[in-house]
């Protein structure tokens, strides 16, 4: 199974205007970026929904590939987490599927 080859590389964040602008290396160890979406995610406070953010590529790096991504900044940037999801038309990521690798 090529899940468990999936692997982040460095993390950097930065703060402006308000957003928390993230750049993340993933090397996808073999899976096809059709079929994950790498997202920033955050777990739910008050009673709100988690954050859940798509994050885009941004370019190649050895053995993978850039991802960046924005979140917003009324929250520390800790709060915030890169993680890789399988891409399934209509499956509820991870009731259905309970393959995510995070970040940290």
């Amino acid at each position: 199974m090529r899940w468990r080859n999936v692997r982040f590389g460095e993390l950097t964040v930065s703060t402006h205007d308000g957003h928390h602008c993230f750049r993340v290396e993933v090397n996808l160890g073999g899976i096809q970026p059709s079929d994950v979406q790498v997202e920033l995610y955050a777990d739910p406070v008050d009673g709100e929904p988690p954050f859940r953010a798509a994050m885009s590529p941004a370019g190649a790096v050895e053995g993978g590939c850039l991802y960046a991504g924005l979140a917003p900044g009324t929250r520390p940037a800790g709060h915030y987490t890169p993680r890789v999801i399988p891409r399934r038309e209509g499956a509820l990521i991870p009731a259905e599927i309970s393959l995510i690798a995070w970040q940290k």
